[in-house]
């Protein structure tokens, strides 16, 4: 008997591994047979179930069984079409027919049963979700599924919580992207274009692009084929914008094998974000967040951060797994006693984005900008290793100009982001965006404003940095004047534009007036602040050029003294009053 929705899929690409890891699961000899196939939305499961299937029968002859699970009407229709198949009573209704039909496959010789799309798992199992604010009441569908040693159930799923609740925590096979090659055969198989090399090259970027997932390719395939255009041209079409990437991951196409459900990624996986929504507000609040972020190497910091302060670390956590389990996030490996940094699938991070108002947008993208400005280290020499963990995070949130409060909260992360640019010698970089900070600060606070006149100085000390002495003089000279105006002479603030603007003058080669204004700045300042031992760095190589030989020496060695007592021998600034003394002293 063969009661199955779909025919054969002759166009089929085989992946033999997934294949082989249901065959050791599912062996003859096993007390349990039953497995469940499980992934992201659009990664193959149906395809990999009915080809199985069709393995199944040609190697047994037994019988096959396929059961819509996505919802109790349509577990309940499939059930009522197999009774008639069966010649059970026309009369039997409800749990009496369910019953019936579980019992009629139980006594079969030799059959599989297929479960396909069980993606709400409270069908099946009273037993509500963790996660559930309101738990609510279901139908236990699962006590209709039969269970007999004489026959096979297979189950898919996009829910990884199937693993523990409904099959044994060991009886699944994940289903993740395709292999290059296989991702290649299927694309040529459904675009039906000529391979050549130029094309084969294009191929390989826009599969990359699409990150091997079989639903995204047959789409991608299946636009090419229909338009005629090129992979070069749809490449060209993706590049445009994130709103035109999300126009051609949104356009349905036919598809004999996937009846009744969405033939778009982005329909696909609006449905189990909604899913998980309803689930789980943690979920939905780290989803909706961390879309701003960059997908990959997300650190659990900032996942806790976007779940906020209404959710302990347990609940975060369990949050998590959900979110993994359903696929849209991945642990990557742990640093020993901490958290693992995760990843999410680009796809799937741009869709959650594309399914979000544009009042969402402008709260969750202001909320992941907040995020940062508090997290984003200062760029300090001691900072540098979690610099690196949040650049990427930042980088994206400050491009997003539809963020809530955004001229508010981007220049603080700018002005880090920015110091530790001009602190790795990265000063092209640096400039950039210490520019865009001037510029909005003094759009909302004003020129006078001390968080502007400071927008200064960091721009003025890159442009120092890049040999550009006379602009970052002109600009020092105005930050100081401004500070002496709303600040006063002897506010710290204040005696730093004095330590820079000698510094510039040094480098211009006025040694005289460099020297005025660092001795000033030694008289202002206490001796430990780092204010003070840069002005006495600068003072002892202003001596130095002027054949103030010992005098030179003698302030370096306490330069070299007071850098090793309040920055450490490792400090950048330490080893460079080191080379510096060691060029007096050679």
């Amino acid at each position: 008997i063969t009661f199955m929705p779909f025919e054969r899929n002759d166009g089929l690409v085989n992946r033999e591994d997934i294949f082989k890891d249901l065959d050791s699961l599912l062996v003859s000899s096993s007390p349990i047979r039953s497995a469940a196939i499980w992934g992201l939305g659009g990664c193959g499961k149906t395809q990999i179930a009915l080809e199985y299937a069709y393995r199944c029968q040609d190697k047994t002859s037994c019988s096959i069984f396929w059961i819509h699970a996505d919802s109790e009407a349509r577990f309940t229709q499939d059930y009522s079409d197999l009774a008639k198949v069966a010649s059970l009573s026309p009369n039997l209704k409800g749990h009496d027919l369910l019953s019936a039909v579980k019992r009629w496959i139980e006594n079969q010789n030799n059959w599989l049963l297929i479960l396909d799309n069980a993606d709400d798992l409270k069908l099946f199992k009273k037993t509500a979700s963790a996660l559930q604010e309101h738990p609510v009441q279901t139908p236990e569908l699962l006590q209709y599924v039969p269970k007999a040693q004489t026959g096979t159930v297979i189950w898919t799923s996009r829910d990884g919580g199937i693993l523990g609740s409904i099959v044994g925590v060991q009886r699944g096979v994940e289903v993740g992207a395709m292999t290059d090659q296989e991702a290649r055969d299927l694309f040529r198989k459904l675009s039906v274009i000529s391979d050549d090399a130029t094309a084969s090259e294009n191929e390989d970027l826009l599969l990359d692009l699409l990150q091997r997932l079989p639903l995204a390719i047959a789409q991608a395939a299946a636009y090419i084929r229909k338009t005629k255009v090129t992979v070069q041209q749809y490449l060209t079409f993706f590049h445009e914008s994130e709103s035109r990437q999300s126009s051609l991951l949104s356009q349905e196409f036919q598809d004999l094998y996937r009846s009744d459900v969405p033939n778009s990624v982005m329909r696909t996986w609006l449905i189990s974000m909604k899913q998980i929504g309803e689930e789980s507000p943690c979920c939905q609040k780290i989803l909706y967040t961390i879309t701003f972020f960059d997908n990959k190497g997300i650190p659990f910091e900032l996942i806790k951060a976007a779940a906020g302060l209404d959710f302990s670390e347990d609940e975060i956590l369990l949050a998590v797994s959900r979110l993994i389990e359903y696929s849209f996030l991945q642990a990557q490996r742990a640093v020993e006693g901490g958290f693992p940094t995760y990843e999410q699938h680009r796809l799937v991070h741009l869709a959650t984005r594309r399914t979000l108002t544009e009042a969402q947008t402008s709260s969750f993208s202001g909320k992941a900008l907040e995020i940062m400005a508090d997290v984003f280290p200062s760029g300090e020499y001691g900072t540098w290793s979690n610099c690196i963990i949040y650049l990427p995070h930042a980088l994206k949130v400050v491009g997003r100009l539809e963020a809530e409060g955004y001229k508010n909260r981007v220049p603080p992360l700018l002005q880090h982001v920015g110091h530790y640019y001009w602190e790795q010698g990265r000063s092209n970089e640096a400039e950039q965006l210490e520019i865009k900070v001037l510029e909005l600060r003094k759009e909302v606070l004003g020129e006078r404003h001390p968080n502007t006149i400071l927008a200064m100085t960091d721009l003025a000390s890159t442009w120092w940095q890049q040999g550009r002495s006379n602009e970052a003089e002109q600009l020092e000279v105005k930050a100081l004047e401004l500070r002496k105006e709303v600040l006063g002479e002897r506010h710290p603030h204040t005696i730093l534009a004095m330590a820079n603007l000698a510094s510039t003058w040094w480098r211009q080669g006025r040694y005289n007036e460099a020297e005025q204004l660092e001795v000033k700045v030694l008289e202002l300042e206490k001796e430990r602040h780092p204010h003070t031992i840069l002005a006495m760095a600068n003072l002892a190589s202003t001596w130095w050029q002027q054949g103030r030989y010992n005098e030179a020496e003698q302030l370096q060695v306490k330069v070299l003294e007071l850098q090793k007592e309040v920055l450490g021998e490792r400090h950048p600034d330490t080893i460079l009053a080191m080379t510096n003394l060691a060029e007096m002293n050679g």
